[in-house]
């Protein structure tokens, strides 16, 4: 089966694109990154950390439904922050999409029931071969008003499949991560703020 992913939002969304698509491979289908060629199924993982980032996630879904329907796909399926969010609403407003998925539910998408989007290092990098991202938190402790409470605050365990040349480090709060981690390994945090 052909599986075409389509990231929207962040780079931690990147990521977690990449190891479903690792996992997806492993069970034996073909993918694609953000292809607008013909394929059987579309997974698109949405963002909903502002109301551009909903509008554009919402007006991916509505393209993706009009190519459904001129049978360019046969099943598309959504995931990620928004369908975190507001999955009720969605599965109200958008019947023509055959799945929405939370990130609890990601094993039964992905036909895997011991996947854990959190603690997985296989990926399949979207990015070129020398350049990586490295999800190092997920979440936020913060709780402001423009900070999603979809994804609770904690640390990952990912990586990417080849030691790329460069790489950017990705998460809502990296310096609380500096912090911690220098904590954790003895270092002096004297002028960094918890």
């Amino acid at each position: 089966m052909t599986i075409n992913i389509i990231t929207l939002g962040c780079s931690k969304n990147i990521v977690d694109s990449e190891v479903m698509a690792a996992q997806l491979h492993r069970n034996g289908h073909e993918l694609y990154y953000e292809s607008a060629q013909k394929s059987d199924v579309v997974i698109i993982n949405t963002c909903s950390f502002i109301h551009d980032a909903r509008e554009e996630s919402v007006n991916e879904i509505l393209q993706q439904i009009e190519r459904k329907k001129r049978r360019q796909i046969k099943k598309l399926y959504v995931v990620g922050c928004l369908v975190q969010r507001n999955m009720a609403e969605l599965q109200e407003a958008l019947p023509e999409v055959d799945g929405f998925f939370t990130f609890a539910e990601l094993p039964k998408l992905l036909e895997s029931p011991d996947f854990q989007l959190l603690n997985t290092a296989d990926r399949m990098l979207s990015t070129p071969r020398h350049y990586a991202y490295l999800k190092i938190s997920e979440g936020c402790d913060h709780q402001c008003a423009t900070t999603p409470t979809s994804r609770s605050p904690r640390a990952v365990t990912t990586s990417a499949p080849t030691a790329p040349s460069r790489s950017s480090a990705t998460g809502r709060s990296p310096n609380r991560f500096r912090y911690w981690w220098m904590r954790c390994n003895g270092l002096s945090t004297k002028g960094l703020r918890s």
